[in-house]
C-alpha cells in the first residue's frame, strides 16, 4: 500500500520519530543528573573526610537531616539510573503486528517467520506502527517520570545537607 492509501501512516512515522528523540533527551537528562550527583557526592565526601567529622556525632535533629539527605540522594540515583535502563514492554510478538524494531526481528527469526513478517509489514505497516507508538509513549512517560522524581530527590538532598550544617 502506498502512503496515500494508508491514512495516518505519515503522522505515525512522525510521532515515532518525535518519541524516539524525546526518549533520547530523557536519557541525556538522566545521564547529566547522574554525573552531577556523582560530583556533588564526591565533593561532599571529600570535604567531610578531610576533617574529623562523623555522622554519629551529630545531634538528633542534624542526624535526621543527614540521613534524610542520604536517603534522598540514594533514591535520586536509583530513579535516574532507572530512567536510562532500556525498556521492552511489548507483549508477545505476532506476524500480524509486523516488524517495527530489533526485538520484533529477533522474535520473527526465532519463530521462523521473518520473511512472512517482512511481507506483512511491507503490505500494511500501520498496525506495527500503532503498536510501536503505544510502546514508545509509555517508555517516554516512564523515563520522564523517573527523571522528574530523581531531580526532586536530588533537590531534597541538596537542601537537607546545608540544613544539617545549620542545625549542627
Amino acid at each position: 500500500m502506498t502512503e496515500s492509501v494508508v491514512p495516518g501512516l505519515r503522522t505515525a512515522e512522525r510521532l515515532i520519530a518525535d518519541l524516539r528523540a524525546e526518549i533520547a533527551r530523557a536519557d541525556n537528562k538522566a545521564a547529566v543528573l547522574v554525573a552531577g550527583l556523582g560530583v556533588t557526592v564526591g565533593a561532599l565526601t571529600g570535604a567531610l573526610s578531610a576533617t574529623e567529622w562523623r555522622p554519629w556525632r551529630l545531634s538528633v535533629a542534624a542526624g535526621v537531616a543527614w540521613w534524610f539527605g542520604c536517603v534522598a540522594w540514594g533514591a535520586a540515583l536509583g530513579l535516574l539510573l532507572l530512567a536510562v535502563v532500556p525498556r521492552y514492554e511489548r507483549g508477545p510478538w505476532s506476524v500480524e503486528r509486523g516488524l517495527t524494531y530489533f526485538r520484533d526481528i529477533q522474535c520473527a527469526v526465532v519463530c521462523g517467520q521473518l520473511e512472512a513478517a517482512l511481507h506483512r509489514t511491507e503490505r500494511d505497516p500501520l498496525p506495527g506502527l500503532l503498536s510501536l507508538l503505544d510502546e514508545l509513549s509509555v517508555i517516554a512517560m516512564t523515563k520522564h517520570r523517573c527523571v522528574r522524581w530523581g531531580l526532586g530527590c536530588f533537590a531534597v538532598g541538596a537542601v537537607a545537607f546545608p540544613v544539617m550544617l545549620l542545625i549542627e
